[in-house]
């Protein structure tokens, strides 16, 4: 072990490197590996059919999968606008076929709408992004490399002291009162 620390981690070692901690988190869809394995289009409509009976079901609400899937004929899984038109095929399936009443058919549109950014990638549906509307990519600094510390260091900023969230001021309860004597007695402000 200590071989090992003096030989990579050391600052004095010439095999010195730096160490990269890499988390993903597990919420992330797996990537496709290949357009081989990539599920067809008429896959992927039925698993985003069976996934959302599974959901309705679990909300209560009674599915019929064959009118779901009448429903879901007209939707085009790779155009722009699929996000619409899967929560107007829902809305419609829920409003017409199961009968569900308006306010419960706006609280399960808006649960689904949370959930559909993580199912769609899973089922390998692909969510077109307008790249129109994203913020430009911010313009990132090129490597600094530092030949001088001190002069490094002293042309940094100088970053904010510590404040406390408190004013001392606050936490003050009794006064000191100094008799003849010369001692001191405490006596409560209240």
């Amino acid at each position: 072990m200590i071989d090992f620390f003096n030989h990579y981690i050391h600052p004095t070692s010439p095999a010195r490197a730096k160490l990269s901690v890499h988390m993903i988190a597990q919420s992330t869809p797996k990537p496709a590996a290949s357009d081989e394995k990539k599920p067809s289009p008429a896959e992927q409509k039925a698993g985003l059919i069976a996934v959302l009976s599974e959901f309705l079901t679990s909300l209560s609400i009674s599915t019929d999968r064959d009118q779901l899937t009448k429903r879901f004929e007209p939707v085009d899984l790779t155009s722009r606008d699929i996000i619409p038109a899967v929560i107007s095929a829902i809305s419609t399936y829920m409003k017409e076929d199961a009968k569900v009443p308006d306010e419960q058919t706006a609280a399960v549109i808006q649960q689904g709408q949370q959930v559909m950014g993580a199912v769609l990638p899973q089922l390998g549906i692909e969510i077109p992004v307008d790249e129109e509307d994203l913020p430009p990519a911010p313009k990132v600094k090129g490597t600094v490399f530092i030949e001088d510390v001190w002069a490094y260091k002293a042309g940094l900023g100088l970053s904010k002291g510590p404040i406390p969230v408190r004013a001392l001021s606050e936490f003050e309860d009794k006064d000191v009162v100094v008799d003849g004597d010369g001692n001191g007695k405490a006596e409560s402000k209240l």
